[in-house]
């Protein structure tokens, strides 16, 4: 039943997208389209998008862009008795034949293509649409999972030698990607189950290629979503910052999940095909073979009658037991076993993600080697609080609080980082 004066859950977000410390120009763009009114989100939800362009001169640019805005809008103009999964595909492929039409028509776009990344959230749950290695995560508690697989060359070469990789394997090697060929294989993923508080990431390769997914997801844990995303995309440019950088965060306020879902997988209702059929097809057989009994033998008709309603009745035992044996049996008889809703095969990794020792010093060390550049470059940084802000993750270490130590450390890096870019747009 439709409730078109009840509004769609609010489920607060943000975006970040950063040139990176290396690149002439951003070739990462993203997109976050909220579902403004109740029929929107009861079919098609709130969408969030990541895509990493690439190609010589602006293709790369031009070709993420076009993801970016073409994507949701076909995403919501696909009809709405077509179920979503369908909708997110239909419109993802969409994408790739406009990209690969752009870059075939026009010299200087030749080959440009980008990643694509999507995640919808609707009352059914969590949906990503994706191709390319851009990566979408959940964080649930203490665990990261990553909800899509790398279509990269490290990946795959990982997947066929179980992990095991020899050196001078190139990472930047990606396998499929929207733009290049005029058709694009698109994974689906989920819809998963969504719990309240479950936050999601999605990314491009800029962070996850600096970060490891223990950082990322401490900070995704233990920072309001503004904060995290801020701080993850510094920590990238403080390793080094090689690539664009983009980061979309957000958290369900809400369960969302279809019937029949449990945590791992959906399903649909059990379809009892061998429902009567097994105890009918005994009543019948039953009869069938006390008919010919009794005719056999040349029994009078009313004995004949008996015989056959005593086979009836033997057969129909028979069969109800039968029937009854094939709900419990693990060969279920014939009986269809629950279907899968479930697309793919995700969440690809799963991590724990709990602050340590280890990680404090490192987020320390890095804190330092700030702090230095901020007093060689002269910026305009309140010393003082940092200092207060170095006191308190002293104390938080000294009773192993790591998660307060690695709080500490964080707002210590994004007030720098804060006066950094200040200092910078004064100096321009």
């Amino acid at each position: 039943m439709d409730h078109p004066d009840r509004s769609p859950p609010a489920v607060p977000y943000f975006q970040i997208t950063d040139i990176g410390l290396r690149r002439l120009n951003n070739q990462d763009a993203c997109a976050c389209v909220p579902a403004r009114e109740n029929e929107v989100w009861e079919h098609r939800g709130h969408l969030f998008l990541v895509a990493d362009g690439m190609g010589a001169h602006a293709a790369g640019e031009l070709a993420s862009k076009i993801a970016a805005e073409d994507v949701p809008l076909a995403y919501q103009k696909v009809q709405r008795d077509i179920p979503a999964p369908v909708a997110l595909k239909q419109a993802i492929e969409d994408a790739n034949e406009t990209i690969h039409r752009k870059g075939s028509r026009n010299f200087d776009f030749q080959g440009m293509g980008t990643t694509c990344t999507a995640l919808v959230l609707f009352p059914q749950g969590a949906l990503v649409g994706h191709v390319g290695d851009s990566r979408a995560y959940r964080l649930r508690g203490t665990k990261l999972e990553q909800l899509t697989r790398d279509h990269s060359l490290v990946w795959e070469l990982k997947e066929h030698t179980h992990g095991e990789l020899g050196p001078g394997i190139p990472r930047n090697i990606i396998t499929r990607s929207l733009g290049p060929n005029p058709d694009v294989e698109v994974d689906i993923e989920g819809p998963f189950e969504v719990l309240p508080g479950d936050r999601f990431l999605l990314c491009s390769d800029g962070l996850c290629g600096q970060l490891d997914d223990r950082w990322i997801g401490v900070v995704l844990r233990l920072f309001p979503l503004q904060e995290a995303a801020q701080l993850l995309v510094h920590l990238a440019n403080l390793r080094g910052g090689p690539d664009n950088i983009t980061v979309v965060v957000l958290e369900s306020p809400v369960a969302l999940a279809a019937p029949h879902t449990s945590a791992a997988i959906q399903q649909q209702p059990d379809t009892e095909t061998a429902g009567w059929w097994i105890p009918a097809t005994g009543l019948f057989l039953g009869a069938l073979l006390g008919a010919l009994v009794s005719l056999g033998k040349q029994l009078p008709l009313l004995e004949g009658a008996i015989g056959t309603l005593g086979g009836a009745c033997a057969g129909l035992a028979l069969g109800l037991a039968a029937r009854s044996w094939s709900k419990t049996s693990p060969r279920r008889f014939g009986r269809k076993r629950r279907r899968p809703l479930l697309h793919g095969s995700g969440p690809y990794t799963e991590t724990p993600v709990v602050a340590d020792e280890k990680l404090v010093e490192e987020l320390g060390a890095i804190l330092d080697q700030l702090c230095r550049a901020a007093s060689d470059e002269e910026w305009n940084v309140c010393w003082q609080e940092i200092d207060q802000l170095k006191e308190q993750a002293h104390q938080a270490i000294a009773q192993k609080n790591w998660d307060e130590a690695v709080q500490m450390l964080g707002q210590a890096v994004l007030q720098i980082m804060s006066h950094a870019k200040h200092s910078q747009a004064e100096t321009e």
